[in-house]
């Protein structure tokens, strides 16, 4: 039987004036599916998150909800979602509480849930607003963000200005969600933040979806990654195996498949260092791009 993607995203542009911020952007994301944004900053990343929250109209495209258009329903958004957006105002509120209780009426949300998210993220609720740190005020928006019970829950770099212990209690709170089969999307600026929380990465650059990945495909191909000096000559016997280079050394991303082919040509060149590094998914998305360079050429 065919699933229905809870959210899709269909051909969506954006542009403002002559610059165009997205350009043909197409995915599903299905119900109990953690899905990781990742580029640079100008990416449109964030616009993207704020075209599916009806914030602002694409130029061109659709986006649905089960099935449902959101643009000419937009109930379907706020019944659905749930959105932590990268810049936030607590408003001129004398205590958090209050922010996150007005919060709480808004959507109809349960205190008990709130109430452990306090406790869970150590948040001084009774401080003001204006005199809370970033990081103070980041964790009273995460709780006023997961204590709402959605289907789906949008995040805008939910880890910036946290500290490495709020951090780790962040993404046990994501973990939870998609225990609880939810569905997550969030923006990120590491690797390794959705390397370890997302079932697919897209990589966006440009306004444009570079590379769809999936994290268990990436886990079971067995990747190893080396750092090597060799001289220019040599250099350009590994050129099919080179990722990344800097002025002393060359990076090589090999499967695993293909280790004893690459070792066999090793043995007839001159190394002059050779190191082994932790495969990591910033080095596989390079070893990807370059790959496509040279498809293109």
């Amino acid at each position: 039987m065919y699933e229905l993607p809870l959210l899709s995203i269909k051909k969506v542009t954006k542009k403002f004036g002559n610059y165009v911020a997205l350009s043909d952007i197409n995915f599903d994301v299905y119900s109990n599916e953690t899905l990781a944004l990742i580029g640079e900053s100008g990416a449109g990343k964030s616009t993207l998150l704020r075209i599916i929250m009806g914030f602002i109209s694409p130029s061109l495209g659709e986006i649905y909800i089960n099935g449902q258009s959101a643009f000419s329903n937009q109930k379907i958004i706020h019944k659905t979602i749930s959105y932590l957006p990268s810049e936030f105002t607590l408003f001129d509120f004398p205590k958090g509480s209050d922010f996150i209780n007005l919060c709480a009426k808004l959507n109809n949300s349960s205190n008990k849930n709130a109430l452990s998210l306090i406790k869970d993220f150590d948040l001084d609720v009774n401080a003001n607003p204006k005199r809370m740190s970033k990081g103070m005020k980041q964790k009273t928006a995460i709780i006023s963000t997961f204590m709402n019970d959605k289907d789906v829950y949008l995040l805008d770099e939910p880890s910036t200005g946290l500290d490495p212990l709020m951090r780790e209690k962040l993404y046990n709170q994501i973990l939870k969600l998609k225990d609880n089969s939810k569905t997550i999307i969030f923006t990120t600026n590491s690797y390794d933040e959705a390397m370890r929380l997302a079932d697919k990465v897209l990589i966006i650059s440009n306004g444009k979806i570079l590379k769809t990945i999936n994290i268990n495909d990436i886990k079971k191909l067995r990747i190893h990654t080396f750092k090597i000096k060799v001289d220019e000559k040599n250099k350009e016997k590994l050129k099919n195996y080179i990722y990344d280079e800097d002025d002393e050394f060359i990076y090589a991303l090999i499967e695993a498949s293909h280790l004893k082919t690459f070792f066999k040509l090793l043995s007839n060149i001159e190394i002059l260092s050779f190191e082994t590094l932790q495969f990591n998914l910033e080095n596989y998305v390079l070893h990807l791009l370059k790959g496509d360079k040279n498809e293109k050429k």
